[in-house]
C-alpha cells in the first residue's frame, strides 16, 4: 500500500478472509478407539507467520506490534499490542499469552500475536469450524505420536492423518493453487511417471520437512515417558553427541534420540496392555539391570535395546506365559 489505511472496512474484510491451506496446522487434542479403528479429535492453528503475512497482504508496513511481560502471583506472560495506522491515527487491539514450556520468549510473542491477531479478525472463523476426528493411518500429511487417554486408558498413539477437508465458506476466494482442499478422488493417473502412492501420501521430505518429522516423533516419546526438560539436552548428548538445543538438532542427531527412546516406550506400553503400574514397569527393570529406579524417565539413561527385550520377557513370562514367543522383535 502507498498510503496509509483509509478505509478500515475493506482492511478487516481482508484480514478476516479464509487463509490458505497451508497456513493452517492441526493440532491433536484426544483420541478414541472403536471396532479396532482409532480416531483422534484435530484442532486448526494457524502459525505467527502467517498472522503477519496476512498483516502484510492486508496493510503492507502500517502495522506493528509491540509486547509487555504481564503476571499475577502464580503466573507469568505476554501481552500482544497489534496496531494498524488508520488515516493519521494508530488503533491498537490486544490479548496476552501464558509463557510457554518450550521456547519461553519466542514462543510467548508467537502466542500473543496471534491471540492479538484473532482480535483483528485473523483466522478467527477456524472457532467456527465444525470438530474433526479423523483416523490414524501408516501415511499422511501429518504425524501424531504420544499417550491419549482411551476409553479410559492412558495409550501411546503413533501415526499419520490426512488435512481434513474444509466447507468451502472456510476457503479463498482466489483460484490459486493451494487455496483449496485436494481432490478426493483424484485419479492415480495424474501422477508423475515412476511415482508411488496416491494423493494422500507424502511427498518426498526435503530437508526440513525430516527435521520436522523426526522432532515430532522426539517430542511424542519423551511426552509419552514424561523426561523432565531439563533433562532432554543430556538425553541427546548422549544419544548423538549433539550440543544443540533439541529444536535445532538435525534430523539423524533426532532419529538417533528416538532410537533410544523408542524401546522403552514399546516396554513401558507392554507394562500397561498387561495391567502393571509403575510400580511394577520400574520392578523389572531392577531386576535385569539389577539397579534401583525411582522414575519411569531414568530408563532410557540407563537400559539398552537389548536389555529391554529380555526385560519384556521377564514379563510376558510372568503375566503371559503362553505368549513368551511374542516378547521377540517387540522392541526393534
Amino acid at each position: 500500500m502507498a498510503n496509509a489505511i483509509n478505509d478500515l472496512h475493506e482492511v478487516l474484510e481482508v484480514l478476516k478472509s479464509p487463509l490458505n491451506i497451508t497456513d493452517i496446522e492441526w493440532r491433536v487434542q484426544s483420541a478414541t478407539e472403536k471396532n479396532g479403528v482409532t480416531k483422534v479429535l484435530v484442532l486448526p492453528y494457524i502459525t505467527s507467520r502467517a498472522v503477519m503475512n496476512r498483516l502484510d497482504e492486508a496493510v503492507g508496513p502500517y502495522w506493528q506490534d509491540a509486547y509487555q511481560t504481564i503476571g499475577t502471583a502464580k503466573s507469568t506472560g505476554f501481552r500482544c499490542i497489534l496496531s494498524l495506522k488508520v488515516g493519521d491515527e494508530w488503533i491498537s487491539r490486544e490479548d496476552a499469552s501464558d509463557i510457554p514450556d518450550i521456547e519461553e520468549i519466542k514462543g510467548g510473542y508467537s502466542n500473543a500475536l496471534k491471540r492479538a491477531g484473532a482480535k483483528w479478525g485473523i483466522g478467527r472463523y477456524l472457532y467456527d469450524l465444525q470438530q474433526y476426528w479423523v483416523p490414524i493411518q501408516n501415511n499422511g500429511e501429518h504425524y501424531v505420536g504420544g499417550k491419549f487417554k482411551v476409553n479410559g486408558q492412558e495409550k501411546y498413539i503413533t501415526g499419520y492423518f490426512s488435512t481434513p477437508k474444509l466447507p468451502k465458506w472456510a476457503l479463498p476466494k482466489s483460484p490459486n493453487s493451494q487455496n483449496s482442499n485436494p481432490p478426493a478422488n483424484q485419479s492415480s493417473q495424474t501422477q508423475p511417471a515412476n511415482k508411488q502412492g496416491n494423493n494422500q501420501s507424502p511427498m518426498p521430505e526435503s530437508k526440513e520437512e525430516r527435521q520436522k518429522n523426526a522432532l515430532a516423533h522426539v517430542t511424542g516419546a519423551l511426552q509419552y515417558l514424561e523426561i523432565p526438560l531439563n533433562l532432554v539436552p543430556h538425553l541427546l548428548e548422549t544419544a548423538s553427541g549433539c550440543k544443540a538445543p533439541l529444536e535445532q538438532a538435525s534430523a539423524d542427531d533426532l532419529g538417533k534420540l528416538y532410537s533410544a527412546l523408542k524401546p522403552v516406550c514399546v516396554y513401558v506400553e507392554s507394562c500397561l496392555q498387561m495391567g502393571l503400574d509403575k510400580e511394577g514397569i520400574l520392578y523389572y527393570a531392577q531386576i535385569i539391570l539389577a539397579k534401583p529406579f525411582q522414575e519411569i524417565y531414568e530408563l532410557p539413561f540407563n537400559v539398552t535395546k537389548e536389555q529391554v527385550e529380555k526385560t519384556l520377557e521377564l514379563v510376558r513370562a510372568d503375566h503371559q506365559p503362553n505368549n513368551q514367543s511374542q516378547a521377540q522383535g517387540q522392541a526393534s
